[in-house]
């Protein structure tokens, strides 16, 4: 199996995922594809969801670079995430199920 770089602008670490923009394959280091989540959740939690489409590729020197389209200031998000705090553990649109365990058979 040959290694392949991250296709992040000035990096040459070691590529461990590979994310799909536009139908388009990049492949990350593990640095980069946790900069990529840390950005898509700021603005989760700041505008209540995320998708890859609220980022943005921009491509120099044959490398890319991800941009946010959304502006994230950086005093709301603490800001916000300060308000949900007590609500850990609880996710927008999520209803929880519970499974209960049987020692005997089940009909």
């Amino acid at each position: 199996m040959s290694e392949h770089s991250c296709d992040y602008v000035n990096c040459q670490n070691k590529a461990s995922y590979i994310v799909t923009f536009n139908g388009r394959h990049y492949q990350l280091c593990k640095t980069h594809f946790k900069r990529l989540v840390n950005a898509m959740t700021k603005i989760a939690v700041l505008y209540g969801g995320s998708e890859l489409k609220d980022l943005k590729i921009r491509k120099e020197r044959g490398r890319i670079r991800i941009i946010s389209s959304r502006k994230v200031s950086k005093e709301k998000f603490l800001k916000q995430l300060e308000k949900l705090k007590k609500y850990e553990g609880v996710k927008r649109r999520y209803i929880a199920s519970f499974s209960a365990t049987f020692k005997g058979k089940t009909t």
